[in-house]
C-alpha cells in the first residue's frame, strides 16, 4: 500500500479535488510500473557482459512513441 499526500490550493469544488486525487493515483500507478520495467530490464541486463543504455526523446524515437500511446 502507497500513501501519497500533495496539497491542492484554489480547489473549485469537491469533484475537482476527487479529480484531482484520481490523477494522482494514476499517476503513482504509472510511475510504479515504470521502475518494475526499469528493474527487469537492469536484471537481464545482468546477463550480458557489455550493456549500454542511452535516453532517446520522443521526437527523434516517433514510431515507438506511437505505438506506447496506443497501449
Amino acid at each position: 500500500m502507497i500513501a501519497r499526500s500533495k496539497l491542492q490550493e484554489n480547489v473549485g469544488s469537491v469533484f475537482a479535488v476527487e479529480a484531482l486525487a484520481y490523477l494522482c493515483a494514476i499517476q503513482t500507478g504509472i510511475e510504479m510500473e515504470i521502475v518494475v520495467y526499469i528493474q527487469n530490464i537492469h536484471l537481464i541486463a545482468e546477463h550480458f557482459q557489455w550493456v549500454h543504455f542511452k535516453h532517446i526523446k520522443k521526437e527523434v524515437n516517433r514510431l515507438a512513441h506511437t505505438i506506447v500511446r496506443k497501449v
